[in-house]
């Protein structure tokens, strides 16, 4: 029964997620108190056990991994570190809620150097006004939430400020119908005759 129950909790612990824009995979951390580890050109997870701590132990080499994703408070060694960057897998951390607060990741020229090219042709892309709209447009549904909540904290009126964001949040959604035009238009006009583009 023991060796059952420490069976789940090693299954608990971590997720082998494939990546599908590469051939590597995501390691999950997912249970508390995991420790994450090095051994040669391996990474070692000591998964917490019921009665001896530490007991079980998985690895994964290193060169397989394209992310390691903590999800629960975990602890990993400089050497742990040291090795993933050098192979140049990030480190993610995620909140309780599974959003993003924090990523570590390598700074050789090689990965700088695809990172910037990446932002260099993402900013010029269609989906970067997108982007920005919706973190615009979140940005201030946030803000009209704040402001509400204050009025009711402090009994105080925040009518002028909340109609001017909820105004701001109209106008970034017709944005976005434009958005929408212009690209179908594009696609459009991707498809026709070289020679009608030209009359």
């Amino acid at each position: 029964m023991q060796r059952r129950g420490a069976t789940a909790g090693l299954r608990q612990c971590y997720m082998l997620c494939p990546n599908f824009k590469t051939a590597h995979m995501d390691l999950r951390i997912n249970t508390f108190g995991t420790r994450i580890r090095c051994s040669r050109e391996r990474i070692v997870l000591a998964v917490p056990g019921n009665k001896a701590k530490y007991k079980m132990q998985k690895e994964y080499p290193v060169r397989a991994l394209e992310k390691i994703i903590i999800l629960r408070p975990s602890s990993i060694s400089t050497g742990a570190v040291q090795l993933a960057l050098e192979a140049g897998v990030n480190i993610v951390y995620l909140n309780s809620f599974g959003t993003p607060v924090g990523r570590i990741f390598s700074s050789s020229p090689k990965g700088m150097a695809e990172l910037r090219k990446a932002q260099v042709v993402f900013s010029s892309s269609p989906k970067a006004l997108e982007l920005s709209r919706r973190l615009v447009a979140a940005k201030g549904t946030n803000q009209v939430a704040h402001l509400r909540q204050l009025a009711r904290k402090y009994r105080a009126s925040f009518t002028r400020e909340i109609v001017q964001c909820e105004t701001m949040i109209d106008s970034l959604n017709l944005l976005d119908r434009d958005i929408q035009l212009a690209a179908s238009y594009s696609a459009r006009r991707a498809t026709l005759p070289t020679n009608i583009l030209r009359a």
